[in-house]
């Protein structure tokens, strides 16, 4: 199978395209209306058209590149069990996305605590996805 520097291409795209998929859930369904609240939103004011398109398509590709972190990261520890990947993602999630995302709660004016609970919540259980999916592509 193809690699990049050591991580399976197949497992980034499927890890990614989990990541990305999780991430419409989580702030489109499951969390959609405590995060349009969060961020003083409403449905009206958010993009349409051309924009949400482009939303859309950066998304995929952030999706993408925290897939091949997480794949990096699994290739460098040697984890290849579903408990080991969790343990991967559950570290770069709680202590590398989580404090990325607590950095803006600091510096922000409002400091959400809601915000914070939904993005950082959504970061660790992509990346413990993410790792899942890989254990799938050796």
């Amino acid at each position: 199978m193809n690699r990049v520097l050591g991580v399976n291409c197949l497992g980034i795209l499927a890890s990614g395209l989990s990541i990305w998929i999780l991430g419409w859930l989580w702030y489109a369904i499951i969390f959609n209306a405590p995060w349009l609240a969060a961020n003083n939103y409403t449905v009206e004011a958010l993009a349409t058209g051309e924009e949400q398109f482009l939303l859309y398509v950066g998304g995929a590709l952030v999706s993408l590149l925290l897939a091949f972190s997480q794949g990096k990261a699994m290739v460098a520890f040697g984890a290849e069990t579903a408990l080991a990947a969790v343990k991967v993602g559950l570290g770069i999630g709680l202590f590398i996305a989580t404090p990325i995302v607590a950095t803006y709660l600091i510096y922000s004016v409002d400091h959400n605590w809601t915000l914070f609970a939904i993005d950082a919540s959504y970061m660790v259980l992509s990346f413990c996805l993410a790792g899942l999916i890989f254990t799938r592509f050796k």
